[in-house]
C-alpha cells in the first residue's frame, strides 16, 4: 500500500525530500533537488533562471504575464515581476520545519492563497494557509488538526476552496478522511466531504485524499484525488472525483476504464460547466500510464494521451489545455502535454534531470511549468 505522502505524486519533490520515511528508495534519498521553471512564449517552451531554493517547486499561479507565483517546500515563494524571478518570504509557524505548498489559486494581483503543510516541532502535522493582499503575505488561521492542504480554488474574494485531509483517531489508529474547507471572505470554515473508503477497513488503511480543486461557478466546483481500496478481494488506489453544486458535495462516478484499475488523479481545471479535465496516473499491464478525463456536462470520458503520470494540468478554452508530467521519483523525464481540442501532443520532453509539477496558463502565448532540476 502507498504511504500517505507517496500517493500525493503531485508533491513528488517532497517525496525525494523525505526519503524512505514515506516509502522512497535509496536511490530517491540520494537526490538533491533545485527549482526549475519553464516557460510557453507562443513557440517554444524555454528553461528560465530563478533565484536559488533548496528544493523543486510544486504549485504555480499565474494572475497576469507581469505577476507569476510559484511555490515549494521552503519558506520562500518565488515571484516574476515580468522581468525576472525574485525570492518573497512567507509566514509560517517559528518552530516548524520548512513548510511544504502544494497548491496556489488567485482572484486576482491582490488577492492569492496559497496551500500546504507544516510540522511544528511539538505538534502533530497540520495544514497551513497563506495570503497575499497585493503587498504582503499573511498566515490565515483555521481550527482542523492533523490536516493537510494540498489543492485550493479561489473563485472571487469571498468564495474560495481548499482540500486535502485530515487525520481521525480511531480505537485501532488513525483515518484519514477527505478535507473541505470553504472561505466566505471572513472566515474558513470546514465543510462535509464524502469518504468512499469503507470504515470497516483497517483504520491505517482507510485513506480519502483530495489533491485538487477547481470551479468555473459557486455551484459548480470538482475536487479530485484518490482513496484506498481494500475489500472483497480488491486491494488498491482508485481514483475519487467529487462535485459541489452549491449546496452539498458528492461523489461522481468516474468512467469504468479507470474503476477498473489502480489509478489517482493529481489535477483538476474547470474553464466552464461542461470542459473540465482531471489528470493523474492509472496502472494498466503492470505499467503506469498518463490519465486524463473531460466532463462534457453529463459524465466523465477517458482522453488518450501518452506519456508517464501527469502532475497538473490548466486550460482557458475547450480547445486549449496543457498538462505536466513529473519526474524523479518514477524515473521519467518531464513533459509537458498540449490538448488542441481533439487530441493531447508532446509539447516538449525534458532531459531525465528535470521534472515537473504544476503548469499555469495566462494565454495561448503566455504558459508557466514549474518543477525541479535534480542529481544522483
Amino acid at each position: 500500500m502507498n504511504t500517505p505522502r507517496l500517493i500525493r505524486a503531485v508533491a513528488f519533490f517532497a517525496v525525494l525530500l523525505l526519503g524512505s520515511a514515506l516509502g522512497g528508495s535509496a536511490s530517491a534519498r540520494s537526490l538533491t533537488t533545485g527549482p526549475l521553471v519553464e516557460h510557453f512564449d507562443g513557440t517554444s517552451w524555454t528553461q528560465v533562471a530563478v533565484p536559488s531554493i533548496q528544493y523543486g517547486l510544486d504549485a504555480v499561479v499565474a494572475p497576469s504575464a507581469t505577476d507569476v507565483w510559484a511555490f515549494g517546500v521552503s519558506r520562500v515563494a518565488l515571484h516574476w515581476d515580468g522581468t525576472s524571478w525574485h525570492r518573497v518570504k512567507l509566514p509560517t509557524s517559528r518552530d516548524s520545519a520548512a513548510p511544504g505548498f502544494w497548491g496556489a489559486s488567485a482572484v486576482s494581483s491582490d488577492d492569492i492563497w496559497a496551500v500546504g503543510n507544516v510540522s511544528p516541532a511539538h505538534a502533530p502535522e497540520h495544514g497551513i494557509i497563506d495570503h497575499w493582499n497585493g503587498s504582503r503575505w499573511q498566515l490565515v488561521p483555521f481550527t482542523v488538526p492533523r490536516s493537510e492542504l494540498y489543492g485550493i480554488a479561489a473563485l472571487s474574494a469571498n468564495d474560495v476552496w481548499a482540500v486535502g485531509d485530515a487525520s481521525v483517531s480511531t480505537s485501532s489508529g488513525y483515518e484519514r478522511l477527505a478535507l473541505t474547507l470553504h472561505w466566505n471572505g471572513t472566515k474558513w470554515k470546514q465543510v462535509a466531504s464524502p469518504n468512499p473508503a469503507p470504515s470497516s477497513m483497517p483504520s491505517s488503511s482507510v485513506q480519502n485524499i483530495l489533491s485538487a480543486v477547481a470551479g468555473s461557478s459557486s455551484h459548480d466546483v470538482w475536487a479530485v484525488g484518490q482513496y484506498y481500496l481494500w475489500a472483497n478481494g480488491v486491494r488498491g488506489d482508485r481514483a475519487l472525483v467529487v462535485h459541489w453544486d452549491g449546496s452539498s458535495w458528492k461523489i461522481v462516478p468516474s468512467p469504468d476504464l479507470v474503476a477498473k484499475h489502480v489509478s489517482f488523479l493529481n489535477g483538476v481545471a474547470a474553464p466552464s460547466a461542461t470542459g473540465a479535465w482531471v489528470v493523474g496516473g492509472i496502472n494498466r499491464h503492470n505499467a503506469r500510464h498518463a490519465l486524463a478525463s473531460r466532463w462534457d456536462g453529463g459524465r466523465w470520458g477517458v482522453v488518450r494521451v501518452n506519456g508517464p503520470r501527469l502532475a497538473g494540468v490548466s486550460a482557458l478554452a475547450a480547445n486549449d489545455a496543457w498538462a505536466a508530467a513529473g519526474s524523479g521519483f518514477y524515473s521519467a523525464p518531464g513533459r509537458i502535454m498540449h490538448w488542441n481540442g481533439h487530441l493531447w501532443s508532446l509539447a516538449t520532453k525534458l532531459d531525465s534531470r528535470r521534472g515537473l509539477g504544476a503548469v499555469a496558463e495566462i494565454s495561448p502565448t503566455d504558459v508557466w511549468a514549474v518543477g525541479g532540476r535534480f542529481t544522483h
